[in-house]
């Protein structure tokens, strides 16, 4: 159930503690800074860690450091790298010779530094978070000794693990399969089977093996085991939706698959549709989907243990560590979901004493007193801006007309020769009016801009704030959601008609230069392939290795950018290409992006790219991006249209000269 920022908080609380506690004692005999070896096991939380110390430093205004804090990470994703975890490790510690501090952030990482032969590494004090207190034994194949063994499917106490090292602090978590599973007798009596889910990383093994270690002290039961090592994403979906009747799901957890592809809360969200048409009962033993999916289950329990820690580091730091080293077991206790229990039909009285609630409702009485204040702020500025908008929408439509009245007046000056006196002097007011005009738009629209970004800035802030503070009220979560969103589009509005002013009036200038739009196209597409939907793929295909043009690379990549995001909302389901090609001539450049989404109704079609008509009331934000495109677009001399004979979903293409 551990949350990024709680896991980030622990982390934090320990190095701030580090850099702000007796600075005196951080140097060594010879005057040098003290280092702090920080190695983490995955995840990009080392980056994130370090921001957020280096961005506190700044804001205190601390220019110099009793220590230095020196953070690696061993990117250990899946048991599919295993054998590289020894190799990583040792890398890492020959890169930072003889640290001061080595902190531990995971499973992964505290069983491969406990087993480094050296004995230089017993000496170092260790503090190990993030951890369990059981751990999978391995095979001797993968060469991790400190948890190798010939059986498979045992597990061996980290106290054991850790012994012969210099061990100050162990945060250890300790899974009760036992009485998780006789919380699934107490509430489902007449369950058959227990499916157990897990996924293809080292803590899922462990939890793996931790149901099997208590197996047969249920011999009532059938264990199912989904194991993430043998199963992508659609596999253990089909075998969820395949599961027998009166079964219980059991999860440990879910991020990573066989093919090593990561899910955080997608996951949750895609097994809990599976059976769309059974409710199948699921608890977790990990703490893992707990307020999202699960009904609860008996987990070990960490916001109360904030404190705990930070006062371990101060006092092991004031007294030299010299105190007595602290093997902490998170405390566990039952945890439920309220809106689930209330889905299944289980009632508060069902589960054991003191435990603790997620998701509760409040009552509409309390909810009105408590927020109606901010509901009614929020409408309002949210009115203010959309008037705001509307006016400069209105605007921006009124100088289009005056240009089209300018334009009727030079064909009617071309037409009547015999009125060029008065037509000339009609013309000149005109053009002078238009220019005023001109004028007049780009300074309001700037300031607008300006004017309208300030309080933005501030309802996308304290919403974002108010949608963390409100995770347990969920309808109030999601009035602070619903304010975020439509002020981000609002913003985003803004930023289209600004820019494609600032186009027409000449304000952004095209940088051309010779480039090579193949290499530039490619790499965009494979930077895009990560934003993707399930089940849907980008790629791209031509038939040059190589095509130079002189061009704004950058006007033209945020053209193929738009393009490619209208086809990913417009595309459930499919493919997404991306093709270059020359048209007969030789002369021109013809890139299309083709999908596999809707297709546009014919009279659509027709007025797609009429600036000012509203073509998809299904589709935010296409109007905006498509002229947007089409003003880059014609400024580098091309042409943008849809191809009205692709009937197999959405075909844009546009020109550029070679």
């Amino acid at each position: 159930m551990k949350t990024k920022s709680l896991y980030l908080t622990h982390i934090i609380s320990l190095l701030l503690v580090l850099f702000f506690s007796l600075p005196s004692q951080a140097f060594d005999k010879d005057g040098l800074i003290k280092k702090i070896l920080c190695i983490s096991s995955f995840g990009s939380e080392n980056l994130y860690v370090q921001e957020e110390l280096l961005s506190f430093v700044r804001d205190a205004g601390r220019d110099d450091t009793s220590f230095m804090p020196i953070f690696e990470l061993m990117n250990c994703r899946s048991l599919n790298n295993i054998s590289a975890w020894q190799e990583s490790m040792q890398e890492i510690l020959t890169r930072h010779k003889n640290p001061d501090i080595v902190v531990l952030l995971g499973n992964e990482a505290a069983i491969t530094y406990f087993s480094m032969p050296e004995e230089q590494y017993r000496k170092i004090p260790v503090y190990v978070l993030q951890c369990n207190n059981s751990l999978a034994c391995l095979t001797k194949p993968y060469g991790i000794t400190s948890v190798q063994t010939e059986k498979r499917g045992s597990i061996r106490d980290i106290k054991e693990i850790m012994k012969g090292f210099n061990v100050r602090y162990a945060e250890l978590k300790d899974y009760d399969v036992v009485a998780n599973i006789e919380l699934i007798q107490r509430l489902y009596g007449h369950t058959h089977n227990i499916a157990v889910l897990t996924d293809n990383s080292y803590t899922g093994l462990c939890m793996q093996y931790a149901v099997k270690k208590v197996e047969e002290r249920f011999p009532k039961f059938k264990f199912h085991y989904l194991d993430g090592r043998n199963l992508d994403m659609e596999q253990a979906l089909e075998r969820v939706r395949r599961l027998p009747s009166r079964t219980i799901l059991l999860l440990g957890g879910w991020e990573i698959d066989k093919n090593e592809s990561t899910y955080l809360s997608n996951a949750v969200y895609a097994f809990k549709n599976a059976r769309s048409n059974v409710l199948l009962p699921v608890f977790s033993f990990s703490g893992a989907g707990i307020g999202y999916w699960p009904i609860g289950g008996y987990i070990p329990w960490e916001p109360t243990e904030r404190e705990h820690l930070s006062k371990f580091f101060h006092e092991d730091l004031e007294t030299g560590m010299s105190q007595k080293a602290e093997i902490h077991i998170l405390p566990k206790t039952f945890v439920f979901d309220e809106t689930v229990l209330e889905s299944m039909e289980i009632s508060k009285e069902e589960v054991p004493e003191n435990s603790i609630f997620l998701n509760g409702k409040m009552s509409g009485k309390d909810f009105v007193r408590e927020y109606k204040w901010y509901a009614i702020l929020g409408l309002s500025l949210i009115a203010l801006l959309a008037i705001i908008a509307l006016t400069a929408v209105a605007y921006s439509i009124r100088i289009s007309r005056l240009r089209k009245t300018l334009q009727a007046s030079e064909e009617q000056l071309r037409k009547e020769k015999e009125e060029l006196q008065k037509s000339e002097y009609k013309l000149r007011i005109a053009k002078e009016r238009t220019e005023e005009a001109e004028r007049a738009k780009s300074l309001f629209i700037s300031n607008i801009s300006h004017e309208i970004r300030t309080p933005l800035n501030s309802i996308v802030g304290f919403a974002q704030v108010m949608t963390e503070m409100m995770k347990e009220q969920p309808e109030v979560a999601e009035f602070a959601r619903i304010i975020q969103n439509d002020s981000e589009k609002l913003s985003k509005l803004i930023d289209g008609l600004l820019e494609v002013s600032d186009i027409q009036s000449g304000n952004k200038r095209i940088n051309k230069e010779r480039v090579n739009i193949i290499s530039f196209i490619a790499s965009m597409v494979d930077n895009m392939k990560q934003s993707m939907k399930e089940g849907v793929t980008l790629s791209f295909t031509s038939p040059y290795p190589a095509m130079d043009m002189d061009t704004d690379i950058n006007r033209l990549i945020q053209v193929l950018m738009n393009l490619i995001q209208y086809s990913m909302r417009n595309t459930d389901k499919g493919y997404i290409i991306v093709a270059v090609e020359k048209d007969p001539a030789n002369t021109m450049a013809q890139i299309s992006v083709t999908d596999t989404g809707q297709v546009l109704p014919k009279e659509v079609q027709k007025v797609l790219f009429n600036r000012f008509e509203k073509k998809e009331e299904f589709i935010q934000g296409a109007n905006m991006e498509l002229t947007i495109c089409q003003t880059i677009i014609e400024s580098l001399g091309g042409n943008i249209w849809l191809d009205e004979s692709y009937e197999g979903g959405t075909r844009f293409v546009f020109s550029h000269p070679l």
